[in-house]
């Protein structure tokens, strides 16, 4: 037969002396009811942040374009003797297949999720 220890005595008796909590008297209530309210205002601002942001970056992205295609035109790569394809030849097999179907869908739903993200924040 074990002893018992004398903390896990003296904790039983804290638990046993333990009673119901206190009434607050409606102060929690009153607390809840006195909270601000979630107001979509900063929803429609956090959306307006977010899509000029993306604005301004997309303009960004734009004007270097230019500048992007003269360092590919000023490249030099050496000539590579690859043989012509013929489009008849493809194995459209390969197009349908399930790993094709799989990515294809993961694809969509990643676009559909972000763009709903942006669309509804986070009430989708």
């Amino acid at each position: 037969m074990m002893q018992e220890n004398s903390e896990d005595k003296i904790f039983q008796d804290l638990l046993s002396d333990y009673s119901a909590p206190v009434e607050d008297k409606g102060f929690s209530s009153y607390v809840m009811s006195n909270l601000p309210t979630a107001t979509s205002t900063h929803k429609s601002l956090k959306r307006a942040i977010v899509g000029c942001a993306a604005l301004v970056g997309g303009i960004f992205a734009t004007m270097q374009i230019p500048a992007f295609w003269r360092y590919v035109n000023s490249m030099s790569l050496p000539k590579v003797d690859v043989p012509q394809m013929n489009l008849a030849s493809i194995d459209t097999s390969t197009l349908g297949s399930s790993y094709t179907l799989a990515a294809a869908a993961c694809m969509a739903m990643l676009c559909v999720w972000f763009a709903s993200t942006l669309l509804f924040g986070d009430n989708m």
